[in-house]
């Protein structure tokens, strides 16, 4: 059952109601009060789901975005993403954009952060794979009464 926080005709953010991940894609700018609507609804549906999960993943597609402003990026990933990361995010995959200066912002931007709770791949398969292997490597294997 999806569960749609955000959607507007820029984005659109939800999870899919049975695992502890947010999916979100964005298509063009918005203005930047609604960038940071957006980026608020992000932050509370990471603030349930990490009550209901503990870790939480995130899953951006900026594959399909317009041009985003190395500034609005900048802000996110100074204010927004720190939050998401306080409050239960465990990793984030990024879909890069297709348009180049997009691209060049993002790794820009990311090349400060810690690569194994933030990575940027060609395409959603790819991102999903990544998210669904570090779900797998912190869910404890049970035999018997151990843990393994």
């Amino acid at each position: 059952m999806l569960n749609v926080v955000f959607e507007a005709d820029f984005a659109k953010v939800w999870s899919d109601g049975y695992s502890p991940c947010v999916f979100a894609t964005m298509q063009s700018m918005p203005s930047l009060a609604r960038f940071k609507e957006m980026s608020d609804a992000y932050l509370k549906l990471v603030k349930k789901l990490s009550h209901d999960y503990g870790a939480v993943y995130g899953i951006s597609n900026l594959s399909e975005s317009q041009p985003i402003s190395i500034e609005t990026l900048y802000l996110y990933y100074n204010t927004y993403l720190p939050k998401q990361f306080q409050h239960g995010l465990h990793y984030k995959a990024y879909v890069k954009p297709r348009n180049l200066f997009s691209q060049f912002s993002l790794e820009e931007v990311l090349k400060g952060l810690d690569s194994s709770k933030v990575e940027v791949f060609n395409t959603f398969e790819e991102a999903l794979n990544a998210v669904n292997r570090k779900r797998a490597d912190k869910t404890p294997r049970y035999y018997g009464q151990t843990v393994l």
